[in-house]
């Protein structure tokens, strides 16, 4: 048996599409002063009194920040937003007592 010819057709058609949009922003400034095109209101600061606790905790703070200096993961941790902000950053240890 002997073929002649032969003829073959296909034909397919496909349309697929997505579209996905997304808009972040960031803004940030330091200090008081913001740009003129923030939108949030003025930081008003009020005077702080500290109560006995405040100056109990504020004479512990050295100790507790040579123990945050201590622990190496903190430590790179400041030393890194340190190099991206400019700024020295405090870092202080909480604790919770039950009353």
């Amino acid at each position: 048996m002997k073929i002649a010819a032969y003829d073959l057709n296909m034909a397919a058609a496909h349309r697929a599409e997505k579209q996905r949009d997304i808009a972040e922003s960031l803004r940030a400034w330091r200090g008081n002063s913001r740009p003129d095109n923030a939108m949030a209101a003025p930081i008003v600061r009020d005077p702080v009194v500290l109560a006995d606790e405040g100056h109990a905790a504020h004479a512990t703070e050295a100790a507790n920040e040579a123990a945050i200096d201590s622990d190496p993961h903190l430590s790179l941790l400041r030393q890194m937003l340190e190099a991206l902000t400019g700024e020295r950053i405090r870092v202080s240890a909480f604790s919770t007592s039950a009353n």
